[in-house]
């Protein structure tokens, strides 16, 4: 058995999100500084500015740094491994990839899957319905498989992860999160 175990966290993904938002207005900060620095009159406009921006780099940095926080927030040990991202938004969204100890994920984590609003939480998002067919037949299901099946295993321990995110209303603090916009200027 695995010591680590990789899980998907479902932060909220970087297309028209509260973290799009968030990269846009340092984005925004870093130009009014480089305008700044740049008094000559040989700066150069915003839209250039932005086509400087190394998405994968600022990606990267905006993560590891929401892990760090969220690591902070919920007393937890998760190390940033990437970014999943789709090919088309219209499915899914960014998902940042992480491991965690497995035996934290079962000290810690795994109580959760017993409290009461964590249920209520996650039961929609396994419960098939008008367009949507799951894979579980509700969150008793994951959990009742998650115990044979290491994928099954990852998938919850992911959930109770997002679950934290939303009861410790971790996105709604996400103005604070510091990170850095790579720029390469030509």
């Amino acid at each position: 058995m695995k010591k680590d175990i990789e899980i998907n966290i479902d932060f909220g993904g970087f297309y028209h999100s509260v973290h799009a938002d968030n990269i846009d207005w340092k984005i925004d900060q870093d130009y009014e500084w480089y305008l700044d620095q740049n008094d000559d009159n040989t700066h150069i406009d915003y839209d250039k500015f932005y086509d400087w921006v190394k998405w994968d780099l600022t990606y990267k940095s905006y993560c590891e740094n929401y892990i760090d926080m969220l690591n902070n927030e919920c007393d937890l040990d998760l190390k940033y491994i990437g970014v999943d991202s789709p090919k088309y938004y219209n499915y899914t969204t960014d998902k940042i990839i992480a491991k965690i100890d497995r035996q934290m994920a079962v000290n810690k984590l795994l109580p959760i899957t017993y409290n009461k609003n964590f249920l209520i939480w996650a039961n929609p998002f396994l419960t098939s319905r008008d367009g949507f067919t799951s894979f579980y037949d509700g969150i008793e299901d994951l959990i009742s498989k998650s115990r044979d099946n290491e994928t099954d295993f990852e998938i919850l321990i992911g959930m109770v992860i997002d679950w934290l995110i939303y009861d410790n209303c971790i996105n709604e603090d996400i103005h604070n999160l510091e990170f850095e916009t790579i720029i390469q200027y030509d």
